[in-house]
């Protein structure tokens, strides 16, 4: 966060992701139990996520004690496109599994 708030992002939205609000939470083909910490700040047309694993297995906590802090993952929004299943299904189709899962539901609405 420090980093993008030298570069003049601001202000992070900060929002806790305990599971209890995010529902089918899955790692690696397993049923599981994280949280995780994120923030997000937009920059013209981009928006920037943090994510900070908080407790629980989780990608982005096996990407910290493998190689420390960095980029993790870039995140593109497909809402709209297809239902989440349908997703999930093309991209497994060209090779890319899923690894990491849940349903989260917000204030906002749900990812």
């Amino acid at each position: 966060m420090a980093g993008l708030l030298a570069l003049g992002t601001a202000p992070f939205r900060v929002s806790n992701s305990p599971p209890a609000s995010v529902a089918h939470q899955t790692i690696h083909g397993f049923l599981a139990r994280f949280a995780l910490r994120v923030c997000f700040v937009t920059q013209g047309p981009l928006t920037w996520e943090i994510m900070e694993p908080v407790s629980g297995p989780t990608l982005m906590a096996e990407f910290v004690a493998a190689r420390g802090e960095g980029v993790h993952h870039v995140a593109f929004d497909c809402a709209g496109m297809m239902a989440v299943e349908e997703r999930v299904a093309e991209f497994e189709q060209r090779g890319c599994a899923c690894v990491m899962s849940g349903d989260w539901k917000g204030e906002r609405g749900g990812v």
